[in-house]
């Protein structure tokens, strides 16, 4: 470990899980003290509760937890352009883009494919 994975520049302290994300990631002390997670992470994260995957054919979320994990990601903590803010902060610097959203659609179903493909061969 040589930096921070969410800040970048400091020394990690240890590794610790990433909120809402079954990833693991270096923190310093200071971003741990901050509740600050890395900035990438969290926007695919919240790209993917953007996902029209997501939504039912009236563009409203078909359960209510989905929309309560979406709110609460734009809350979580993070590390931007040297200061720590909240993802809904952040993103107004560097917004999710359609683009971005279609992507994870587009990985989501050959994840989805390759899934349904790996439980036909489970089957025979």
């Amino acid at each position: 470990m040589t930096d921070c994975e969410t800040c970048g520049s400091n020394t990690p302290v240890g590794v610790a899980c990433v909120p809402g994300i079954p990833y693991s990631a270096a923190f310093c002390r200071k971003c741990l003290e901050e509740g600050a997670s890395p900035f990438h992470l969290q926007r695919a994260n919240i790209s993917c509760c953007l996902s029209p995957a997501c939504f039912d054919e009236y563009g409203e979320f078909p359960w209510e937890g989905g929309k309560v994990i979406a709110e609460w990601a734009l809350e979580l903590r993070t590390f931007l352009n040297g200061k720590y803010m909240t993802m809904q902060e952040a993103l107004r610097i560097q917004p999710i883009t359609k683009a971005e959203i279609e992507e994870f659609e587009l990985e989501y179903q050959k994840y989805v494919e390759r899934s349904n493909d790996a439980q036909k061969e489970d089957e025979v």
